[in-house]
């Protein structure tokens, strides 16, 4: 990282002011947000003179890693309490001079608030782009040296600041940079650099698909090279990349589907790169065992689905999933997935829990399969009827004013295969000639014949 020159940065900027249209307040803003954290003397504004008093009632004998609840003067307290009312109301009106301010006077604060002053400060820095750029290394720097800071967190923050301006590689640089946690108060864990390192993982992963890439349109001849003829050598070139890429990414994110938490991105892109290893069964596993342990995640059972349906053929396996799905989303379009592999009596209640919902109540797919399966079980044994009367007893108050109302008859009826669905229901769960049946076939009276005698 460049070693900070606040007077070369400032002719630097200066100089780009009238180009960038960049005022001379948000200059000095930029200048006074790096001060504000080497505990400089700063500028204030008038209206916090009346707080000047409680804020220098500190016992500055007291140690800065002091929490908060630990020690509670009430003039501190106040004055803090008020400051960060301002603070959040400058940030929220863009009245960036007057955070940059109020930052300054929290940073004279030893009440651990360095946490705030980082994320406020590298924020308000972030506002003018590569502009700032100079400063916010500072700004970073600095962060990584006060109390109660978790560090890993301050160079993830930072490093995906460096992916927004385009600076790929120093951004891996300090993904990649050890951190000594010597002499600092903040407990880092394990967890804290698993996570940097997965988030390394998703950049590496993103120079692998791009290499891949570049390799594929070199196969179908669609890049040359000006200077080497020799294709294979180009070809493997590529190769070697992508493996280095795909290998790198693997290692870091290694171990993410034990982690605390919910990392479905990281995960995706780890089994993406075992698939391509060809490693189906290492990928299989990460999967089962980060649902197992996140059962209540609706996209880690949707990603274990989809893996299931395109690398095995184990319809159990599959319908184990679809299930739990349908368990976490009634009314997921894979619940009429799902609904193709059970047998009438037992999708039956899938259908109806999906129908019971806003969301699908003019989806056509559900309705016709709906009509289908009590057809079906209407033809059926008692047992199978059974299981349509259970769905139905608890519906029949209320379903018909939901479902079948002359109301929801004409909102159909520019779709008719959803009219003639839910009219083929309402026939056999109420009566063939309710209202709504009847304006059912008002709507298909000119349709083909083959729809209007269905429902006859």
């Amino acid at each position: 990282m460049r070693r900070f020159d606040r007077k070369r940065t400032t002719t630097t900027m200066e100089t780009n002011v009238d180009k960038d249209s960049v005022t001379r307040e948000e200059l000095q803003k930029c200048i006074e947000c790096c001060e504000l954290l080497m505990r400089i003397q700063g500028p204030t504004t008038e209206w916090f003179l009346d707080m000047e008093k409680e804020l220098t009632e500190i016992d500055h004998l007291v140690p800065e890693e002091s929490k908060l609840e630990q020690w509670t003067p009430k003039p501190i307290a106040r004055a803090l309490q008020q400051l960060f009312g301002h603070l959040r109301q400058t940030l929220l009106s863009h009245r960036w001079e007057e955070a940059v301010k109020i930052l300054h006077k929290i940073a004279q604060t030893p009440l651990g608030t360095s946490n705030t002053v980082w994320k406020v400060g590298s924020e308000l820095l972030a506002m003018d782009g590569h502009q700032d750029r100079d400063l916010l290394q500072r700004l970073y720097g600095t962060a990584k040296q006060l109390s109660g800071m978790n560090q890993e967190f301050v160079a993830l923050e930072f490093a995906v600041y460096l992916l927004s301006i385009g600076e790929k590689a120093e951004a891996v640089t300090v993904l990649q940079k050890d951190i000594s946690y010597r002499g600092k108060k903040f407990e880092m864990g394990k967890g804290d650099r698993q996570i940097r390192k997965a988030y390394l993982g998703l950049v590496l992963h993103s120079e692998w698909r791009r290499c891949r890439q570049l390799l594929e349109k070199h196969k179908r001849g669609e890049l040359t090279d000006e200077v080497s003829q020799d294709v294979a050598s180009q070809l493997r070139t590529y190769e070697m990349q992508c493996e280095r890429y795909a290998e790198k990414a693997l290692k870091c994110f290694e171990g993410i589907d034990l982690l605390p938490g919910t990392w479905n991105i990281f995960l995706w892109k780890y089994v993406e790169l075992l698939v391509e290893n060809d490693s189906l069964d290492v990928a299989e596993n990460h999967l089962q065992t980060y649902c197992q342990s996140h059962p209540d995640c609706l996209s880690s059972q949707k990603c274990l689905y989809n893996f299931l349906r395109d690398h095995r053929e184990d319809s159990d396996k599959l319908v184990t999933c679809l299930k739990k799905i349908a368990e976490l989303s009634p009314t997921d379009q894979l619940v009429v997935e799902l609904c193709s592999f059970l047998k009438p009596e037992e999708k039956v209640s899938y259908l109806f829990n999906m129908l019971d919902y806003e969301v699908c109540k003019l989806e056509a797919s559900p309705w016709k399969q709906l009509a289908d399966c009590i057809n079906e079980l209407l033809k059926s044994d008692g047992t199978s009827r059974a299981a349509l009367a259970e769905c139905w007893s608890p519906r029949k108050q209320w379903w018909p004013p939901y479902h079948f109302t002359a109301y929801m008859a004409a909102q159909g009826k520019e779709v008719p295969g959803l009219t003639l669905a839910k009219a083929l229901c309402a026939s056999s769960l109420i009566d063939p000639e309710c209202t709504f049946v009847t304006e059912c076939r008002k709507y298909l009276s000119d349709r083909p014949e083959i729809i209007r005698t269905s429902l006859d």
